[in-house]
């Protein structure tokens, strides 16, 4: 667990705002493949960090509406960040798209 608490500590905004519009394979809680693809539409900094703290942010994904994911923990694989462990909460959805939230803080 130590080295996943060293990935997400590290996470920055600026590694994830050079990937807006990349693709995230969805890994479920079993198994190794993924369940389906979502797309990183937004990154955004958030307001009231710690001073000396990372700068909190929101990462904004889009995926389909089928299967439509509940909030919880799954990895979240991309070709140029690698996988990590992400806390993700539907919130909005559309007629063939939902969209999700990462908070970093």
């Amino acid at each position: 667990w130590s080295s996943v608490i060293d990935v997400l500590a590290r996470a920055e905004l600026a590694t994830f705002s050079e990937i807006v519009g990349g693709t995230f394979d969805i890994i479920g809680p079993v198994g190794d493949e993924p369940v389906c693809v979502w797309s990183l539409v937004e990154a955004n900094v958030l307001p009231h960090g710690q001073p000396g703290g990372r700068e909190p942010f929101s990462l904004i994904f889009e995926g389909p509406a089928v299967p439509a994911l509940p909030q919880g923990t799954y990895v979240l694989r991309n070709s140029n960040v690698g996988g990590m462990p992400m806390f993700v909460v539907p919130i909005s959805e559309r007629a063939d798209t939902r969209r999700y939230q990462a908070i970093f803080n």
